[in-house]
């Protein structure tokens, strides 16, 4: 089992503006990702089964608009680690 806890949430959208480096704080803590956990269950000689926990935190009205949203961009960024994951095991790193 791999398990960390997210300390510093790293910025959740950078505006694309001819201003440069615009603060939004509006946008501050409206989704945070809190504890992740990774746990390998050998299920046999050539299986493995890889159950994955995470703690997200969407603060951000109106919910019924934005959890979809959430929920896709969560998945996109599991599926990256995943395969990077993959990617460094296959490559023996």
């Amino acid at each position: 089992m791999l398990g960390f806890e997210v300390l510093k949430q790293p910025p959740a959208m950078k505006e694309m503006s001819p201003y440069g480096n615009i603060h939004t704080p509006h946008l501050d803590g409206y989704f945070e990702t809190g504890e992740t956990q990774f746990e390998l269950e050998a299920l046999g000689e050539q299986s493995t089964r890889l159950t994955i926990r995470a703690a997200h935190r969407l603060k951000i009205d109106p919910v019924i608009y934005w959890e979809p949203i959430a929920r896709w961009a969560i998945n996109g960024n599991t599926r990256r680690v995943l395969v990077d994951m993959k990617s460094k095991v296959e490559r023996g790193l």
